[in-house]
């Protein structure tokens, strides 16, 4: 199975909308097909994102295994997600649906470790 095979079948199973993950990437509903046929490959940035949001590893995600980790297994009645927590899940929600405060997420996966460190003393300051 190949990366487009994969992201189609992800995003069945999430019953989804093509529509739905040009949202969460950013990127218009004819890219996301492009993508699906196999005629145009998302960035780097975009792949983590799909690997995040659909809770899977980098390699299963391109295809080169049948097989992934999750990072959080659901209870009974829980929906499944990446997120160890309701609180970081609700976060990249709000990020992801308020197109002012998506320049963050994307910015902090540019940040080195260390301003990382800084960003997470400042926002723990002001809490």
């Amino acid at each position: 199975m190949n990366f487009a095979e994969r992201l189609r079948e992800l995003r069945k199973s999430r019953r989804l909308s093509q529509g739905d993950i040009a949202d969460l990437l950013g990127v218009t509903r004819q890219a996301v097909s492009a993508y699906e046929r196999g005629t145009r490959e998302p960035d780097y940035e975009s792949l983590e994102v799909l690997a995040d949001y659909f809770n899977v590893d980098m390699d299963y995600l391109m295809g080169r295994t049948s097989k992934t980790t999750r990072i959080a297994v659901p209870t009974s009645g829980q929906d499944e997600s990446y997120y160890l927590d309701d609180e970081a899940r609700e976060m990249l929600r709000f990020l992801n649906e308020n197109p002012e405060y998506k320049v963050l997420l994307s910015s902090s996966r540019k940040l080195k470790p260390e301003d990382l460190d800084i960003i997470k003393a400042m926002i723990e300051r002001m809490s």
